[in-house]
């Protein structure tokens, strides 16, 4: 459920309903030196008749940050099995954020347990539930959460941008990870229709640059008009074939700090499909 990172860029694809999740890794130059695992935590799992993407970037600078990553994704996906099992013909819409809570939670009886602070547990956490109908987002920290959709009013019609899904706002610069009393101030979650999409993206702090090549982002990285200078190399690739050029892409770029990149891409099952 958890893979390690073994080398320096990773690629896994697999399929569910139709759908194909791609999730790229690519680690940080200071803890490939120290040869440190990822602090990432990836989760993408099905859970009846939805799937659920997750990723929690455990903070570098607190001693127990990618313990903190990998207890909150198991946390989230405890809480949305659980009311999933119950009868309902969609969950509540604010499923993730309750599911969220629970993280929180349970990072905290975990440093109670240890006889530690909370914040030595520090990470971000965002996840996305495709449902049958419709898909729900939520996120706290820095990471991010976009779609691939076809803009009606972009300088190029018919060609796919992306724009934000979810992102969490972070006042005075500084990361607020779901560790923090005031985490439910800094939580963003929202609900969208299936149709229409063509790619779902979440990623993790330092990913941004899978897009961005390294360049200082504006506040919103996936701001449309950040994204129209890279229609060109996008608009050669269908939705489906993205997360292999963008595998191709970040192979030849390397990180430029010490965080570790993670990408997962979910594209839908094709309208031609048979």
């Amino acid at each position: 459920m958890f893979p390690e990172l073994l080398t320096h860029c990773n690629l896994m694809t697999q399929t569910w309903n139709g759908w194909v999740i791609s999730t790229l890794y690519q680690q940080g130059l200071g803890h490939q030196s120290l040869k440190k695992p990822s602090e990432d935590a990836v989760l993408v799992q099905p859970v009846g008749d939805h799937l659920l993407l997750a990723v929690a970037d455990g903070v570098s600078t607190v001693p127990f940050g990618r313990k903190g990553a990998h207890l909150a994704v198991q946390a989230l996906h405890t809480h949305i099995r659980d009311q999933l099992d119950k009868p309902a013909p969609f969950p509540h819409k604010d499923i993730l954020a309750h599911a969220m809570g629970n993280a929180h939670l349970t990072l905290q009886a975990e440093a109670n347990r240890d006889h530690h602070d909370i914040m030595e547990y520090s990470c971000t956490l965002a996840c996305v539930l495709i449902g049958p109908t419709a898909i729900l987002a939520a996120n706290i920290g820095d990471s991010s959460i976009a779609q691939l959709t076809t803009v009606k009013s972009s300088r190029t019609p018919g060609q796919p941008v992306l724009v934000p899904m979810c992102s969490s706002e972070q006042p005075d610069d500084r990361v607020h990870p779901i560790t923090r009393p005031t985490w439910k101030d800094h939580l963003q979650h929202t609900t969208h229709h299936r149709e229409g999409i063509d790619a779902l993206l979440l990623l993790s702090d330092g990913a941004d640059n899978f897009l961005l090549d390294g360049n200082t982002p504006p506040l919103s990285p996936f701001t449309t008009d950040t994204i129209l200078g890279y229609l060109d190399a996008f608009g050669e690739y269908t939705p489906r074939q993205l997360p292999i050029w963008l595998a191709s892409y970040i192979l030849d770029r390397e990180s430029q700090n010490a965080d570790d990149r993670t990408l997962i891409i979910a594209t839908p099952p094709r309208a031609d499909a048979s």
